[in-house]
């Protein structure tokens, strides 16, 4: 990966001191082959790539007006119907407006993308630390 990057740590998960248990010890898994996690993406990215994707998204940049509307027509993925999942995107409804995004994680690594509907706020973020363990 081209510097500058962050590395990921990992415990290994279901042994003694793993994931969450005080004396575990982290293990560098930056170089890690995400090939493990099937068609998890594979996809390195900056913060910066994330946000501007998304905001070109939902800024109306990438789709026709009827592909974003199929994009972004949902079903429910929680029974208070709070989280809904489109067409590779995710939808969250907060009590100030919906947020539209993705998140995606592997060993030592979990990152986050969120954007407004009309992509002029977006947040993209990355945990690291045990991929089992959401921030």
């Amino acid at each position: 990966m081209p510097a500058p990057n962050i590395r990921a740590y990992s415990k290994p998960s279901g042994s003694l001191g793993g994931p969450g248990q005080p004396g575990a010890q982290a293990y560098d898994v930056t170089d890690l082959n995400p090939s493990i996690a099937d068609a998890g993406g594979e996809i390195v990215s900056t913060s910066d790539d994330l946000n501007r994707f998304y905001q070109a998204l939902f800024g109306g940049k990438l789709l026709k007006p009827r592909q974003q509307a199929r994009m972004t027509t949902t079903v429910p993925i929680n029974a208070s119907a709070t989280m809904g999942y489109g067409l590779g995107v995710l939808k969250i409804k907060t009590s100030c407006r919906d947020l539209w995004g993705h998140n995606g994680g592997i060993h030592g690594s979990f990152s986050y993308s969120l954007t407004t509907p009309d992509g002029t706020h977006t947040l993209s973020l990355n945990y690291n630390g045990d991929w089992n363990r959401l921030p």
